[in-house]
């Protein structure tokens, strides 16, 4: 029970830091005051939206939570693919483009 409470911790930093240094990365110095803000409201009403979904699950497929953890690994890997597609856009954008 400790070893978890350790790594729950340890995990806490990046969901409070994490939107913030996504929308810095991911925004001009001017568009950085409304993109924090957005990706704030994103991450929280994702929360809350998608925080009783293991419950769900769990009820509809007979009390086991193993298809709950399932869909969020596959939402997981999706998240990551889609997040590094952002960044691999924004940094081509952010390069001088050369003409061949």
């Amino acid at each position: 029970m400790g070893l978890s409470i350790v790594i729950y911790s340890a995990g806490l930093g990046m969901t409070t830091i994490g939107p913030v240094v996504w929308a810095r990365e991911l925004s001009s110095h001017e568009d950085f005051e409304f993109n924090n803000r957005l990706f704030q409201i994103g991450f929280v009403g994702g929360t809350l939206l998608l925080s009783p979904f293991p419950g769900i699950i769990a009820d509809r497929s007979g009390g086991s939570y193993l298809p709950a953890f399932l869909c969020f690994t596959v939402g997981a890997v999706l998240v990551t693919l889609i997040i590094q597609a952002v960044y691999r856009r924004a940094q081509d954008g952010a390069q001088p483009r050369q003409r061949p």
